[in-house]
């Protein structure tokens, strides 16, 4: 159900909490959208214990799609999911017009949200970048996420997520920084207002116990390293938020492996400036949540190198692989 902009605020302090996590987009053998096999993978995605879901991202290879194709998606994976969980559908685009095409037709379908990063060509200043999502929100009746990260070409200051921050639809933003002080700037002068995730689980419990955290937002970890029967970020982000930080810790450190191999594959995201888009779609695949993990031309296949670290690493937890054992949820 859509979330208006005077609803926003309360809405993501209450709801935009816990694991949200990510769906990938598969393919035929032509590379056209699965449409039957992407309501399939959304259905496997949703028993993985998500709080919450980003519907047609950076993951579901938004840069290779059509503007039709990419609502196509939306409109599939929303009404797929059918208001059991709270998701927000990605808007982002280099044209303004085509963002605002995208965000009408979230509020239409009856996403919860959208979020949306300022295009690198013409928001190349922090006042661009600000009048861009003045004018999104001005133009829209939905809730907005805002999105930082190093690929828009341009990160926001802690003073740009301010500002943002106080347009009334703004509820939420992704923070992508290097610079973890900068997450902690913005936190302290924003975290009131809007609900702020620096969206790397392996300090998720530092965000939490020490500068009030409650979301880990649209992140693959949050897939990659939990199956439908196994949840350890959401068993110790819920630890967490009880205050039992010594459980949390524990149920944290049980995915040594698969976290090391989850940062080893986004290196190359600050080295490269690229998402893992077929490293990540490999090991969704290797854990049953897909049945193709192409991904659309031009973008790179998979490298044999890679796929034998990521079956190794499934290798040392198997219970994130199918048909894994019952292991204990969070309360």
């Amino acid at each position: 159900m859509r979330i208006r902009k005077s609803e926003a605020k309360e809405w993501a302090r209450e709801y935009m909490v816990g694991p949200w996590g990510v769906h990938w987009l598969p393919y035929d053998a032509d590379f056209q959208i699965d449409e039957p096999g992407l309501r399939a993978h959304v259905e496997k995605v949703l028993a993985q214990g998500m709080t919450g879901v980003a519907v047609a991202g950076l993951l579901a290879e938004i840069w290779n799609l059509s503007i039709e194709e990419r609502k196509r998606v939306a409109t599939i994976v929303i009404d797929q999911i059918g208001g059991r969980i709270p998701a927000y559908v990605s808007g982002s685009s280099h044209s303004v017009e085509d963002t605002l095409d995208i965000v009408h037709n979230a509020e239409d379908i009856g996403a919860e949200a959208v979020m949306i990063w300022a295009p690198y060509e013409h928001a190349k200043s922090e006042a661009e970048m600000y009048r861009f999502y003045e004018h999104i929100h001005n133009n829209s009746d939905i809730a907005i996420a805002a999105y930082s990260t190093p690929h828009s070409g341009k990160a926001m200051s802690a003073e740009l997520v301010n500002a943002i921050a106080q347009l009334e639809g703004v509820c939420s933003i992704k923070y992508v920084t290097w610079n973890f002080a900068d997450y902690v700037r913005a936190t302290e002068l924003c975290g009131k207002d809007i609900v702020i995730s620096y969206p790397f689980e392996e300090s998720i419990l530092v965000q939490m116990r020490y500068f009030g955290a409650q979301l880990l937002l649209a992140t693959t970890s949050v897939n990659l390293m939990q199956s439908t029967t196994h949840q350890p970020i959401r068993e110790a982000m819920a630890l967490g938020a009880e205050g039992r930080w010594e459980e949390a810790q524990k149920v944290y450190d049980s995915m040594s492996s698969a976290r090391k191999l989850w940062t080893d594959l986004y290196s190359v995201y600050p080295n490269e400036n690229r998402h893992p888009n077929a490293e990540t779609k490999y090991w969704a695949h290797a854990m049953g949540l897909l049945d193709n993990p192409l991904v659309r031309p031009p973008q790179l296949q998979i490298t044999p190198a890679a796929k034998a670290r990521v079956d190794e690493a499934l290798r040392q937890h198997p219970e994130l692989l199918p048909d894994a054992p019952a292991t204990r949820q969070a309360a």
